[in-house]
This record gives C-alpha cells, structure tokens and sequence, in this order.
C-alpha cells in the first residue's frame, strides 16, 4: 500500500522558512560589507574587483547555496508534496531539483576559484547555471505559483 505523505506541520514549516531567511539575511549582510569594503579596496588597489582566488566569494557562495537548497528542500517536501494537480507538482519539482543541480555547479566555480582546481569559465557557468536558474528554477517556479494562486483564487 503506497504511503500518502502530508504536509509538514505549520510550526516545522515556520522553522524551515525561518532557516532560509536567516541564511539570506547572512548573504545579503555579506554582499553589504563587500560593498562598503569596495571603496577603501579602489583607493588601495586601483581596481573594484576583488583579488583572484577570494575566499569571500567561496563563503557567499556556501550561504546562497544553503539558502537555496533550504528552498528547494521546502518545494519539495511540502509545497510539492501537497499538490495534488500532476502538472504543479511536476513544476515544482524540477524547479527544486534544477536548484540542487545548478547550485553545485556554482559551488564548484566558486570553489575552484578560491583554491585553485580547474573550474567552469564564465561563459560555461552563464551558459549552465545562469540558464538552468532562469528556466529550470524560476520559470518553472513561476508557472507553479501561478498555478497554485489560480487555484486557490
């Protein structure tokens, strides 16, 4: 007999979202000190970008993707899970699952460029991660959302 899965209770849902939130807080405090930090960083170096192999980018890196894999893990497991239209629940989870996907690949970018190792260039990570985000992440994401407003509506 196949096990229906429910819906996670309000009160580990609240948790979740809070955990996603609290990691986007960390990422966007980051972004803002290396912002503030960029003008001392001119003055020192001539130069706004930050120095090759930055160990800054790897650490945003590890907290967007923590953020966005708390996300993709929610999709999944509850919003998803609780669908019962086989098209919503389909767009959400490839939009959950392109998120894992495409999230490693900026940590392996990030990563390669903090320590070394070959890693994807630019244009390889616009042309895979950056296209897989718009289309397999928030289009697909979009389109579910909408879906599920409709219905709702």
């Amino acid at each position: 007999m196949a096990r229906v899965r429910r819906p996670r209770s309000r009160r580990s849902l609240a948790a979740a979202l809070a955990t996603a939130a609290a990691l986007a807080a960390v990422y966007a405090l980051g972004t803002l000190a290396l912002a503030l930090h960029a003008p001392r960083r001119l003055a020192r170096t001539r130069s706004l970008p930050p120095a090759e192999n930055d160990w800054a980018e790897l650490l945003g890196a590890l907290v967007l993707t923590a953020g966005m894999w708390t996300v993709a893990l929610l999709t999944w497991r509850d919003v998803r899970a609780g669908e019962r239209d086989r098209f919503t629940r389909g767009l959400l989870a490839v939009s959950a699952a392109v998120l894992v996907a495409t999230m490693l690949l900026a940590l392996s970018w990030a990563l390669g460029g903090a320590t070394g190792p070959p890693h994807p260039n630019l244009t390889w990570m616009a042309a895979t991660h950056g296209l897989g985000n718009a289309l397999g992440f928030a289009l697909c994401s979009v389109l579910a959302w909408r879906r599920l407003k409709e219905k709702a509506a």
